[in-house]
């Protein structure tokens, strides 16, 4: 999953609006964006951002001495 995905993702859960997840960040995403409090979104963001690198590590064993690095990241 690209981060631009990932943004589309967290804003359509936001919104539940029509946003289409096609990982190009464009002006309808934007626009979006601009509109959602930034507090809320990155919230989310980085719940989805933690689900898809717990994800990883759970399809790939061997990424999971990477998992606490990671999730240190999303936290940052």
């Amino acid at each position: 999953i690209t981060a631009a995905q990932l943004v589309q993702v967290a804003i359509r859960y936001l919104t539940a609006g029509p946003l289409v997840i096609d990982g190009q960040f464009g002006l309808d995403t934007l626009a979006t964006l601009n509109g959602l409090r930034s507090s809320v979104f990155l919230r989310e963001f980085r719940t989805r951002e933690a689900y898809h690198y717990a994800t990883v590590a759970i399809k790939r064993p061997a990424s999971r001495e990477f998992l606490l690095g990671w999730f240190r990241r999303v936290m940052a």
